[in-house]
C-alpha cells in the first residue's frame, strides 16, 4: 500500500508538470506503465463534444497508423459503456471480453484488431472513467494479452486513483487553453476593430470594408440588400458571386424563419460554412445581409466577435449610401414634377437623361400607383410601415424594367415616367406595360392594401404630359369606386366614361333618372323589363335580330316592347337626338352601378 500510494504521488507530481495536454498524456501513459505491471496496451480517450465521440489521442504497445480513426460513441464497446455509466469496468477473462467489445462499430472494432502486430482479442482488461466535478472528460483502458493473469480489483483501483488525477490535470490544461485562446481572440478582435475603424475614418466605402475584412478572418464577404442582390464583395469572391446568391437565396425562401430572423445564424451553403448577420436600423427596414462564407472553423469564433463592430460600420456606410441615393432620387422627383406641371427646360432634362436617355426625343407614357387601404384615415404605425416596404419593393420591381423609368413619391401614390424609343408604336407601348404590371399585381401581396395602377396615354412630347397625369389621377378615381375590383386601367380604355368621372354623381344620377324614370316606374309595376330590353338594343346598335336572341324573346314581344318605350317616353319614334339622350342615360345608369363612393 505504501509503495502504491508513492507511486501516486510521483505520478501526480509528474502529470501536473504541464499544462499541455500532448505532454499530461504522455506523462499520464508512462506513470500508468511504471504503476500498474504486466500491460500489453494503453489507449487514453477523450470526449469530443463536437462529434459526440470518444477521440483515441494517446496509446501505448500498439501500431501508431492505424489508431487515427479510432472513435468511439458513448455506449459502444468498453470505453463507451464505461463513458456513459461513469464506473470502472474490469474484465477478467476473453469470454466476458469480447461481447462487450463486439458492440462496437464493426469499423472501430476493426481499427483496433489492425492496430495490433498480431490481431486478437485481449485475455483482461480495466477501464476506468476519468471524472471532473461529475463530468466524464474521457476514459482509460489497459489491455493484457497473457492467458491465465487476469488483472486484479486492486490494480484497477490504483488505474482510476490515476485517472481522477489525471482528470484534474486535464480539465485545468482545457480551461488554460480557453483562456489562452479567449486572450488571443480578444487581442486580434482589437486589432480588427482598430484596423476596421480606421478604414471607417477614411471613407473608403463599402467595397474597401469588405476587402479588408476580409483579409482580416480569412473569409468571404458579401453585403446584400434586402432583395438579396449583391451590393459589393470581396474581389477574390466575385466571380464566384453568380452560382452562390442563387443557391443562398433559394436557401433563405426556403425558411421563413431564419430568413426573417433578427438574429445572426450559421448554415451550409455549397460545400461552404456559411454566417448570415442581418444589418437593422430604422433606415434599413429589414435591411441587409452581411454573408461570411467559406471560412473555416477556427475563424468561426473570431467572425461572430467582430461580427457586431463590423455590423454597426456596415450599417453606418450603408446609411450613407441610402442617404445619398435619396438626395438623388429627390433631385430627380423634383425634376420630374416641374416636367409634369408643364416646365420642360433644359436643366431639367439634362437631370432626367442621366435615368433615362430616350426623354427627349422618345414616346412617353404616365403610369401612376396608388395604394388604398380600408380606412384612408388610417394612422396605424404598423400599416405606414407595410406602405413604405411595399413602396420600396415596387420601386425596386419597376426600376428592372428595360427601359427604366423615371418615378417620385407622392404620399401614397408612385408616379411612374416611361420614355420609350420614337420607332415604337403606341400598340406595342400599351402592351408592354400592360404586361409588366400585370405580373407586378400578380405578385402583390394580398391585405389591407390595395394596389392600383392608371395608365395615361402615349404622348409624342412633353405638352400632354400635365393633362396625362390628371388622366391617370381620374383612371385612379374610377379604380376606386369601382363596385368590381379592377387594379389596372387605360385611361383611354374607359370611353365616355372619362366624362362620367369628371360630374358629381348627383348630376349624373339627375341626368339618368329624368330620362329613364317612366320606364323603372312600369318595369316596377308591371314586372316588366322595358329598361333591360332598351339597353339591349342599344348594345346591340340596334339590331333587332341579335336583341331578340339575347333577351330569348318572340320578335312580336321586342314590337311591342318599343312601341311601349316610346309611348312613356313621348316619343312618337327614336329622332338621332332624343336617342342619343336616351342612350347617354342608360350608360351613365351602368356606370352609377358599376362603381360607388367609397372603396
Amino acid at each position: 500500500m505504501q509503495q502504491h500510494l508513492t507511486a501516486l504521488l510521483n505520478a501526480t507530481q509528474t502529470i501536473s508538470s504541464s499544462l499541455k495536454i500532448d505532454d499530461i498524456l504522455e506523462n499520464l501513459t508512462e506513470e500508468i506503465r511504471t504503476i500498474v505491471n504486466q500491460i500489453d496496451a494503453i489507449f487514453i480517450f477523450l470526449f469530443d463534444k463536437t462529434s459526440n465521440t470518444l477521440v483515441l489521442h494517446n496509446t501505448y504497445g500498439i501500431t501508431r497508423s492505424n489508431t487515427p480513426v479510432l472513435q468511439i460513441a458513448p455506449g459502444e464497446g468498453i470505453a463507451g459503456t464505461v463513458f456513459r455509466n461513469k464506473e470502472l469496468m474490469l474484465l477478467t477473462t476473453q469470454k466476458d471480453v469480447i461481447p462487450t467489445m463486439r458492440s462496437m462499430n464493426p469499423e472501430s472494432l476493426n481499427s483496433y484488431l489492425a492496430s495490433l502486430d498480431i490481431p486478437m482479442y485481449p485475455e483482461s482488461v480495466i477501464c476506468v472513467p476519468m471524472l471532473y466535478q461529475d463530468e466524464c472528460l474521457g476514459v482509460i483502458t489497459v489491455d493484457r494479452f497473457i492467458p491465465d493473469l487476469p488483472y486484479t480489483q486492486e490494480e484497477a483501483k490504483v488505474l482510476e486513483s490515476i485517472a481522477r488525477l489525471a482528470s484534474v490535470s486535464i480539465a485545468y490544461s482545457s480551461m488554460y487553453q480557453q483562456l489562452k485562446q479567449a486572450h488571443e481572440q480578444l487581442n486580434y478582435s482589437i486589432a480588427i476593430n482598430k484596423a476596421l475603424a480606421m478604414t471607417s475614418m477614411h471613407g473608403q466605402g463599402l467595397g474597401s470594408f469588405c476587402e479588408n475584412l476580409s483579409d482580416l478572418l480569412d473569409t468571404h464577404i458579401v453585403i446584400y440588400n434586402e432583395f438579396l442582390e449583391p451590393l459589393s464583395s470581396n474581389e477574390t469572391f466575385r466571380e464566384q458571386l453568380s452560382i452562390f446568391t442563387p443557391n443562398l437565396q433559394n436557401y433563405l425562401l426556403s425558411d421563413e424563419l431564419q430568413a426573417s430572423s433578427s438574429k445572426p445564424f450559421s448554415c451550409f451553403i455549397d460545400g461552404r460554412n456559411v454566417y448570415i448577420a442581418p444589418i437593422q436600423g430604422d433606415a434599413f427596414s429589414f435591411g441587409y445581409y452581411a454573408v461570411y462564407t467559406g471560412y473555416s472553423l477556427d475563424h468561426f469564433n473570431l467572425i461572430k466577435s467582430v461580427n457586431e463592430i463590423s455590423i454597426l460600420l456596415f450599417a453606418v456606410e450603408l446609411m450613407r449610401i441610402e442617404r445619398e441615393n435619396q438626395i438623388k432620387e429627390t433631385m430627380i422627383g423634383e425634376s420630374l414634377n416641374s416636367l409634369l406641371e408643364g416646365h420642360p427646360d433644359s436643366q431639367i432634362l439634362i437631370q432626367l437623361q442621366k435615368k433615362s436617355p430616350n426623354i427627349s426625343d422618345g414616346k412617353h407614357l404616365l403610369v401612376l400607383m396608388d395604394f388604398t387601404t380600408n380606412n384612408e384615415s388610417c394612422s396605424d404605425s404598423n400599416t405606414h410601415f407595410s406602405l413604405q416596404r411595399l413602396q420600396k419593393n415596387l420601386i425596386h420591381q419597376i426600376t428592372l424594367h428595360i427601359p427604366r423609368p423615371i418615378y417620385t413619391l407622392r404620399n401614397r401614390q408612385i408616379v411612374v415616367l416611361y420614355a420609350f424609343s420614337s420607332s415604337m408604336s403606341h400598340q406595342k407601348i400599351y402592351a408592354t406595360i400592360e404586361s409588366r404590371f400585370k405580373k407586378i399585381l400578380e405578385a402583390f401581396p394580398s391585405g389591407p392594401v390595395r394596389l392600383l395602377i392608371s395608365c395615361g396615354q402615349v404622348e409624342d412630347g412633353f405638352e400632354g404630359l400635365p393633362r396625362s397625369l390628371q388622366d391617370t389621377e381620374l383612371g385612379i378615381q374610377y379604380l376606386r369606386t369601382a363596385a368590381r375590383q379592377i387594379p389596372f386601367v387605360f385611361f383611354h380604355q374607359l370611353g365616355v366614361r372619362k366624362m362620367f368621372i369628371r360630374q358629381s354623381r348627383e348630376d349624373l344620377q339627375n341626368f339618368s333618372q329624368e330620362l329613364l324614370a317612366p320606364l323603372e316606374q312600369y318595369d316596377k309595376a308591371h314586372h316588366s323589363d322595358l329598361v333591360l330590353t332598351l339597353n339591349t338594343y342599344k348594345q346591340n346598335q340596334h339590331s333587332a335580330k341579335q336583341t331578340i336572341q339575347d333577351l330569348n324573346i318572340h320578335k312580336n314581344t321586342l314590337i311591342y316592347r318599343l312601341k311601349k318605350i316610346r309611348d312613356l317616353l313621348g316619343y312618337d319614334q327614336f329622332p338621332d337626338r332624343q336617342w342619343f339622350d336616351v342612350e347617354m342615360a342608360l350608360e351613365i345608369k351602368d356606370y352609377l352601378d358599376e362603381t360607388r363612393t367609397s372603396f
